[in-house]
């Protein structure tokens, strides 16, 4: 299993400070949220995807690095149109013979959970969530049968809000999501971008089951400057 951590977005590095250095009860904000998750220790590899920038290199060399000394790196010149977009320099990386399971992390949102994906080689998708109804997430509704029926972007269709981490059975699945994306806009776009909690309709429309995962003590860092 593989992680891409997309921190690719124009905010991130602000005003000279990086949203990743936060200081936290439990130290900086990104490596208190990674490392409360359950399954840092059980990833191949966690991959990150930063602006290039003379700011994200000098984070990444002096405290990526020194945190999780086997993490790749990837640069990009640009902001794109979105989380879902960024994260295809990831799987560039990501992607191999082995077609292998990965989580997509926004690491902004710390809670606790102690399920891991994938020790059993189940073929569902996950959506990490918990309880809310405020419109500043992405939302996920399930059937009657418990499975994830339509995944929607700030629209509350539901109290399944995102907790910002998906899981998805192969690479292969991801890529093929991206592409449902960019070939339906119209049906996962939010403000023009291209979001990641949307990704999951093409799984839905393909009878690829997706399961919430819930998790609690939540605290929401997004919108920490």
């Amino acid at each position: 299993m593989k992680c891409i951590v997309p921190l690719a977005g124009a905010d991130y590095f602000k005003d000279g400070k990086c949203k990743g250095l936060i200081d936290t009860d439990s130290g900086p904000l990104l490596l208190s949220i990674l490392n409360s998750r359950a399954w840092i220790n059980h990833l191949k590899e966690l991959i990150f995807v930063v602006l290039d920038s003379e700011l994200s290199r000098n984070f990444s060399q002096k405290y990526l690095k020194k945190w999780f000394p086997f993490c790749k790196i990837i640069y990009i010149p640009a902001t794109t149109s979105g989380a879902a977009l960024s994260l295809l320099s990831g799987l560039a990386n990501a992607c191999d013979i082995n077609n292998e399971p990965i989580l997509v992390d926004l690491a902004d949102i710390k809670f606790s959970n102690k399920f891991v994906p994938y020790l059993n080689n189940e073929k569902f998708a996950y959506a990490f969530t918990f309880t809310s109804k405020k419109d500043c997430y992405s939302y996920l509704s399930i059937d009657s049968n418990g499975l994830v029926n339509k995944a929607k972007e700030k629209e509350v269709i539901s109290d399944n809000a995102s907790a910002g981490v998906y899981a998805f059975p192969s690479c292969s699945i991801l890529l093929k999501s991206i592409a449902y994306s960019l070939e339906n806009p119209q049906k996962v776009i939010f403000k023009d971008l291209f979001y990641v909690c949307p990704l999951f309709n093409y799984l839905i429309e393909s009878n690829i089951e997706v399961k919430l995962k819930k998790v609690h003590d939540v605290i929401d860092y997004k919108f920490v400057e």
